[in-house]
């Protein structure tokens, strides 16, 4: 499926992070660990070489950049990126996941701290676009 396709599809635009989030993850009993490459309200891209596999309930644990406490998550992977060896995407190996259930003060803060970043990111980018054409 192309990228186009894939964006047609999300219910958020998603905001890249360029500091370090990191995102411990449990699967069948089992804690792994990743970094957040992208988050929106809806999910986020844990870059991982360890993804859990497709359709599979994963329970999460991030802590935003400048905040203290870490927000709890559970998910549905619904796309995996595997380590192809061709970096010519730049997408990194890991999983897309949808957000399934969070408290709604955990929703609250997720909505606090990307929507202010998530506006300058969209400008930024119509920016740039007005400049390319």
């Amino acid at each position: 499926m192309s990228e186009t396709k894939d964006l047609d599809r999300r219910e958020y635009v998603r905001l890249p992070l360029a500091i370090q989030m990191m995102v411990r993850y449990g699967h069948k009993g089992r804690v792994f660990f990743g970094s957040c490459k992208d988050l929106s309200p809806g999910g986020i891209f844990v870059a991982t070489k360890t993804p859990a596999p497709f359709g599979s309930m994963i329970t999460m644990k991030f802590t935003l950049p400048g905040h203290e406490q870490p927000l709890k998550a559970r998910g549905r992977v619904v796309r995996i990126h595997r380590d192809t060896r061709s970096r010519s995407t730049g997408t990194p190996p890991g999983m897309h996941v949808l957000f399934t259930q969070m408290s709604t003060n955990t929703e609250q803060q997720l909505k606090r701290f990307i929507v202010p970043r998530l506006r300058q990111h969209v400008i930024r980018q119509l920016v740039e676009r007005r400049r390319d054409a």
